[in-house]
């Protein structure tokens, strides 16, 4: 993977995906204001296996949701049953602390917008706005044209861990009614969590390849992370992870 691939929101999400034996490490923003700081977790990928499948949105009697021009659905997990029915379709097993996620979202049509929070509750934004924010908002979303229904793109670059939370919601950007559909296309790791402190220094400094994933983007949330990562992540401040802005994939 070149530096290009890595930082072209427009990469398929599947030129992403990571490799057995390869590294890569979980940001999670602890304080984005005055002194910028953040809690990295560090993986090797022991074993991957293809993740693929497509949800129809439908309500909690597994009736298709059609949304007419310019509907909105508000915040809701992804349940097995419907939009905020049944179980979690991201819901890992106890016995799973260290399996891992790593997805990107298609779209269809291409004008239904998509926004995100996670962990639920709270919506990632590069902007100045009190969070969450609610379907319909005219910031923060993507769309099919963005990350198309047959190959997702980096915009909309997703991780999922056993304790982690999503959320979505939607508007119909769409002259017409329609019926939404998501295709999400990546990848399941099964994990070594590297909790050595000089060997994650190196990959901060770009000693050791290593790939970097943000989690929740530029604001800060309260994450919950399995009780097996607990006191093995390590913090670090925007002076310590500048080299990250600059390169550094896989």
């Amino acid at each position: 993977m070149n530096d290009s691939t890595y930082y072209d929101l427009k990469a398929p999400i599947r030129s992403l995906i990571l490799k057995e034996n390869l590294n890569f490490a979980l940001i999670f923003p602890q304080d984005t204001r005055k002194e910028m700081r953040f809690e990295l977790y560090f993986f090797r990928v022991a074993r991957t296996y293809p993740l693929e499948r497509v949800y129809v949105l439908t309500d909690k009697d597994g009736n298709v949701i059609e949304m007419n021009p310019g509907d909105t659905l508000d915040f809701k997990y992804l349940g097995e049953v419907g939009l905020g029915s049944g179980d979690d379709i991201f819901t890992m097993s106890e016995e799973r602390p260290y399996r891992i996620l790593h997805f990107g979202i298609g779209v269809s049509p291409e004008n239904v917008r998509v926004w995100k929070q996670q962990p639920i509750g709270y919506t990632a934004t590069a902007w100045s706005r009190n969070m969450p924010t609610t379907a319909g908002d005219p910031v923060d979303y993507f769309t099919g044209k963005e990350s198309p229904f047959d190959e997702p793109t980096k915009v909309s670059e997703t991780v999922m861990w056993y304790k982690g939370s999503l959320s979505l919601a939607f508007y119909n950007g769409e002259p017409v009614s329609v019926a939404p559909k998501l295709h999400f296309v990546g990848a399941g790791y099964d994990t070594w969590l590297l909790d050595d402190k000089t060997l994650a220094d190196k990959f901060v400094k770009g000693v050791i390849p290593c790939r970097f994933i943000t989690v929740g983007g530029l604001y800060e949330g309260q994450y919950t992370v399995p009780d097996e990562w607990k006191g093995k992540g390590f913090s670090y401040s925007i002076s310590d992870v500048k080299n990250l802005i600059r390169g550094g994939g896989v």
